[in-house]
């Protein structure tokens, strides 16, 4: 498995983090999302190795009108 950490910028309550992680969960390949309830801006994806997935989750999250950033 591989993961990513996804910085998003914007503040999101309970039901918009719950709305994003039933998104992620959606996509092909992605087998969890992570989200720290102390620091709700990232978002830790764990997903079956596949060449475009991260560029794949934050065009979904920018689609919903968020700004993402994937942090190293």
């Amino acid at each position: 498995m591989n993961n990513v950490l996804i910085h998003v910028h914007d503040s999101l309550n309970d039901r918009q983090l719950k709305e994003v992680r039933d998104a992620l969960m959606a996509l092909p390949y992605v087998t969890d999302v992570e989200i720290n309830r102390g620091d709700t801006q990232n978002l830790l994806v764990e997903y079956e190795e596949h060449h475009d997935v991260p560029m794949t989750l934050v065009r979904m999250l920018e689609k919903r009108g968020l700004h993402p950033d994937i942090t190293p």
